[in-house]
């Protein structure tokens, strides 16, 4: 192996046998200011959802992961490095460049173009400030997050009025960790609680429920989401109402005269009608029409009762009359 294949192996192993030592040593130490800066410089070009994706897309990468993807571009910079330049102090800034771009090309769309700060002393404080860029949002404790679980809503669907139960939990893969604050919103009417399990009413409609909680590192989960519907309250049916609207010839009448009784019928329900009617003299079902003649009334007082039914089955209270039948004139 010749001197330049030599020195790049031996930059390779150097680097790869520190790297993990660099980034628990001085990751710690550095990760807000770098991740301030980053951030900083994503915000001005990525939108709030945008900035969401890349959040969840470097929380998910693993250890592992970021390792791989590290090396790999440590593996390209030492190809650039030759035997005097490890003594120059450009060689910092030819490191961090090629380390730059390399990870442009390995994930471009995790992240904007990467621009650092002018790097100082030792190669493996670049290597640091790389990897944190790859860590993205890593808080003080290592890569910990929490996760917010919606549990339970009770009841779904509900009815109007109905008094809903939410219940909810947080977990977060902090060994040492745990869920400190909750928060609970609906699309539409905005907070709701701050308790892990509340009751209200909602108004009829569709609603999607948001959680979220906090860990005790002032950490907020992403927010899980769970769909609600609200039927509305069906208005109880009113009965219908039923009128006589005259009986002709207007009582009394003599006997064997032919008489006719004309009734209609209304319902308070606007959307509703009235489907039947009946008619009762002395409580016997003489007719089912709204208009009908009678010839056959005998001799006295008759009570005649005249309701209607609606297209929901519920039949009016009677209206009342009463034909007097006259005997024959001699």
């Amino acid at each position: 192996m010749g001197k330049r294949g030599q020195l790049d192996t031996s930059i390779r192993d150097a680097v790869k046998n520190v790297s993990k030592e660099i980034v628990e040593k001085y990751v710690q130490e550095i990760v807000k200011e770098t991740t301030k800066r980053v951030l900083g410089k994503q915000s001005e070009k990525l939108n709030e959802k945008e900035l969401v994706k890349l959040e969840k897309r470097l929380k998910r990468l693993s250890d592992e992961e970021k390792l791989e993807q590290f090396e790999e571009a440590v593996d390209g910079a030492s190809r650039d490095i030759s035997q005097g330049e490890i003594r120059d102090e450009g060689m910092l800034e030819k490191v961090d460049t090629r380390l730059a771009e390399t990870f442009e090309k390995k994930i471009p769309d995790l992240l904007p173009k990467i621009i650092l700060s002018p790097l100082t002393k030792i190669i493996l404080i670049a290597i640091a400030i790389i990897a944190v860029s790859m860590l993205g949002l890593v808080n003080d404790d290592g890569q910990y997050w929490p996760e917010a679980i919606i549990d339970v809503i009770d009841s779904n669907p509900a009815t109007e009025g109905e008094i809903i139960i939410f219940t909810g939990s947080g977990t977060t893969n902090d060994p040492d960790g745990y869920i400190t604050a909750y928060r609970w919103e609906s699309d539409k009417y905005g907070f709701l609680s701050n308790s892990q399990s509340f009751e209200t009413t909602l108004p009829p409609g569709e609603h999607i429920i948001i959680l979220q909680v906090r860990d005790n590192n002032g950490e907020w989960s992403e927010p899980d989401e769970a769909y609600i519907e609200v039927l509305p309250i069906e208005p109880k049916n009113q009965a219908p109402e039923a009128h006589i609207n005259y009986i002709d010839p207007t009582p009394p009448v003599y006997i064997g005269t032919p008489v006719t009784l004309a009734g209609h019928g209304t319902d308070p329900d606007k959307e509703d009608h009235i489907t039947a009617y009946e008619w009762q003299i002395e409580n016997e079902i003489v007719s089912k029409t709204e208009t009908f003649t009678i010839r056959t009334l005998s001799v006295g007082t008759h009570t005649v009762q005249f309701r209607v039914r609606d297209n929901n089955g519920e039949w009016s209270e009677p209206d009342e009359a009463y034909v007097k039948v006259l005997p024959e004139v001699v």
